[in-house]
């Protein structure tokens, strides 16, 4: 099979009503060759926690690291191939979070609330070693302070003396800088020159403190505030680019902040992906232009901690993996989910400190599992052309992997009538005559808490983060008309290897 210049077309037609002919839903789909983008990075997907909870998730010295966690995250791992799976250290925490191993007094001005010791880093530095190498951390060092880059520099000296750097993947400087002056961080005229003039004062205090070269996280921003606009952005990438591992930029589709409700409705609807996508692409493209990785430093479904009945259920992992998706057809790096070990949005969740605590593996976890595993040959995009459909929910991404090219169908309407027949055919005539179908499901559809299953495994009541079931796939047989067909139900996923 010749991969980048097969043509594949798929139909999607919904199930009508009971006894009714037509199909309730009919999509129409055409993969044309390799989309315009660079190939999906392997470890695109990542994870983001907060300062004060990431030595408590990953576990703590002297206590040794979670071996669930372990498990859990090399499950991400489908081939050699793979770059480490990256986990951030950062979010609102970050700047009132300080190296102090000896607990000394600190300006009260400052609000910090969490001392970094030497505990902490002993942490990163064994759960590096018990992955293997396969995790990488990114420390976000405090920039609370504008004019005195101590506290960040002193940070890096340590990291510097206590953890190997092949387990750092970048350093970052400040949580979402571009809310400084909205927070009362920095003076309300704070804008893009300010930060700029101090990021560097601030990179070169870590770099002599022992940084190698090209190892920060740019930017942080989050939300769109005045002067850092895409623009700044581009300029940001430009001009410090010989510092920066890559830039980042955080994005939650939803809210949850200040009282404000949302939802499942609202995150299966187009604009928490596709939406997001348009509103990233300026800022991927400066970072394109200055050559300069992008990345999804920190997102999830619904900020401030994510609602219940919307972030913690089936229909969270439908939206993120089209979401991962959206992403990765506008060139970002890595996305980042944020959350852990408690809350209501966190892929994997820990009830206490105790390093034999089972895990909660949470619907998002299987959205990160299921696109690593579809990604991991060295996957890209190909361009697929919707020319039909009466239903957007249904959502068809194409990927060219080595020796195989894989459809991805994210039925992402819980209300539909019912299942969607897929009808799938290819030009090439040099395509297998069998192809392997996986699912994505739950019992309870889209707002399923639990008895999700992928391709017949779950992780449901796993004690060391390795799931139960024996994996599963169906063939599906070409037919005489050259098509795969199949049928994907609602508030589900099915992937075809082919």
């Amino acid at each position: 099979m010749v991969l980048s210049t097969a043509v594949l077309a798929a139909t999607v037609l919904g199930a009508g009503l009971a006894g009714a002919a037509a199909p309730a839903d009919t999509v129409v789909a055409v993969a044309m060759g390799l989309a315009p983008v660079q190939a999906v990075p392997t470890n695109l997907v990542g994870f983001s926690i907060e300062v004060p909870d990431a030595t408590e998730m990953i576990g703590k010295s002297p206590d040794p690291p979670r071996l669930a966690l372990v498990n859990l995250i090399r499950g991400l791992h489908h081939s050699e191939l793979q770059a480490p799976t990256v986990v951030r250290a950062g979010g609102n925490s970050a700047d009132e979070s300080v190296w102090n191993p000896d607990h000394q007094a600190l300006p009260p001005q400052y609000k910090i609330t969490y001392n970094i010791t030497a505990a902490d880093l002993k942490s990163y530095q064994g759960f590096g070693n018990a992955m293997g190498g396969r995790t990488a951390f990114v420390p976000d060092l405090s920039f609370i302070r504008g004019h005195d880059f101590a506290w960040p520099a002193a940070e890096a000296l340590a990291i510097n003396n206590s953890i190997s750097w092949s387990y750092i993947h970048a350093v970052s400087i400040g949580n979402e800088c571009d809310l400084f002056a909205q927070n009362g961080l920095r003076k309300p005229d704070y804008d893009y020159s300010q930060y700029k003039a101090e990021f560097e004062a601030a990179a070169a205090a870590i770099t002599a403190a022992g940084l190698p070269a090209k190892t920060i996280r740019g930017a942080t921003w989050c939300c769109f505030q005045g002067t850092f606009n895409e623009a700044a952005f581009a300029d940001y990438a430009s001009s410090q680019a010989a510092l920066l591992r890559d830039i980042s930029y955080h994005r939650y589709p939803l809210s949850h902040c200040d009282g404000h409700t949302t939802t499942l409705e609202d995150l299966l609807a187009p604009e928490a992906s596709s939406g997001q996508a348009d509103k990233m692409r300026p800022f991927s493209e400066g970072a394109a232009a200055a050559g300069v990785p992008f990345v999804i430093g920190e997102s999830n479904s619904v900020a401030c901690g994510g609602q219940e009945g919307v972030s913690d259920v089936l229909g969270s992992a439908l939206w993120a993996l089209d979401f991962l998706f959206e992403m990765a057809s506008i060139n970002a790096s890595m996305v980042n989910f944020h959350g852990g070990p408690r809350g209501i949005y966190p892929p994997i969740k820990f009830a206490n400190t105790s390093a034999g605590m089972p895990p909660t593996v949470q619907p998002l976890y299987y959205a990160m599992r299921v696109f690593s595993e579809v990604t991991a040959a060295e996957s890209r995009l190909l361009s697929v052309n919707v020319t039909q459909t009466t239903n957007s929910q249904v959502r068809v991404w194409a990927l060219q992997g080595v020796g195989k090219t894989v459809f991805v169908v994210i039925h992402k309407d819980p209300s539909a009538a019912g299942p969607a027949a897929v009808s799938l055919s290819k030009l090439e005539t040099s395509e297998p005559d069998t192809a392997q179908l996986g699912t994505l499901s739950a019992p309870g559809g889209a707002t399923a808490k639990s008895g999700l299953v992928w391709v017949g495994l779950t992780w449901d009541g796993t004690t060391d983060g390795t799931p139960s079931g024996q994996r599963t796939t169906t063939s599906v047989k070409r037919s005489a008309a050259g098509t795969f067909d199949f049928s994907v139900e609602p508030a589900s996923v099915a992937v075809l290897w082919a």
